[in-house]
């Protein structure tokens, strides 16, 4: 038929498609600080939400105004309320899951996705009100390291981190079938 295609095992099902309640991390902007490459971090806490569309920070001005962060390679950290979020000028905002000798963080990120017709996936733009539109949260985990290097949370990078435990490693990731990817829960 026309306009359809088969269905990818990674199109979205009407189960992990949903309408987003907001646009941001938070139901509300949250009072946090900034951190910058060189550890210091002003004293005037500020009103912030990670915009999950953009994939970048937004933060209420002295005016009131909702206005986004600039990217500078200088920002390194932003806490809001109790969640740490890492910036990476090349891939964004990581909100921090873990800390230990690495850093475990995750890149979230609403993309619009399309409903499920009939077993199959429309793939035209759907036209109409905002209600019609469906979105889903796409996750991309990293490990950040000392100086601040990324590495996409694979296997792979798990050993490479981990080099001097490599046994332990491998059990470990043959025990569990470790899969780290876009769907992984933590």
């Amino acid at each position: 038929m026309a306009g359809y295609s088969t269905l990818p095992s990674h199109t979205p099902t009407p189960a992990t498609v949903t309408q987003p309640d907001s646009v941001y991390r938070f139901p509300s902007f949250e009072y946090g600080k900034i951190t910058f490459a060189t550890s210091f971090s002003p004293d005037e806490q500020l009103r912030f939400n990670y915009n999950l569309f953009t994939g970048q920070m937004d933060m209420i001005n002295s005016e009131g105004d909702t206005v986004q962060i600039e990217q500078i390679k200088e920002l390194k950290f932003i806490s809001i309320a109790d969640h740490l979020f890492f910036h990476s000028y090349k891939v964004g905002y990581l909100e921090i899951r873990h800390q230990s000798t690495v850093l475990l963080g995750v890149l979230n990120l609403l993309i619009e996705a399309y409903p499920v017709i009939g077993g199959r996936s429309y793939l035209q733009q759907i036209k109409g009100p905002k209600s019609d539109l469906y979105f889903k949260n796409q996750s991309s985990y990293y490990f950040v390291e000392t100086a601040n290097k990324l590495h996409k949370a694979t296997p792979s990078s798990i050993r490479k981190l981990f080099h001097d435990h490599k046994k332990v490693v491998k059990a470990y990731l043959n025990e569990i079938k470790l899969t780290l990817n876009a769907r992984m829960i933590l």
